[in-house]
């Protein structure tokens, strides 16, 4: 992977681990609200969606 590239998905993953911490706490904090939950969920789905973003890219190039 270019570095550039692995640098700006580093970026990406910290952005997302930071939305993770804030909607986890914002849905401690108010368990009965559904939408803090919804947000919680929405970031980790983000980051599993980058993840395989990653690994497929890995893949791809690994076949050049």
């Amino acid at each position: 992977m270019r570095p550039s590239l692995q640098v700006e998905y580093e970026h990406n993953v910290a952005l997302l681990d930071q939305a993770i911490e804030m909607t986890r706490d914002a849905a401690r904090k108010n368990p009965k609200d559904p939408q803090a939950a919804q947000f919680m969920l929405a970031a980790y789905q983000s980051k599993v969606d980058l993840l395989n973003q990653v690994a497929d890219a890995r893949r791809f190039n690994s076949k050049d």
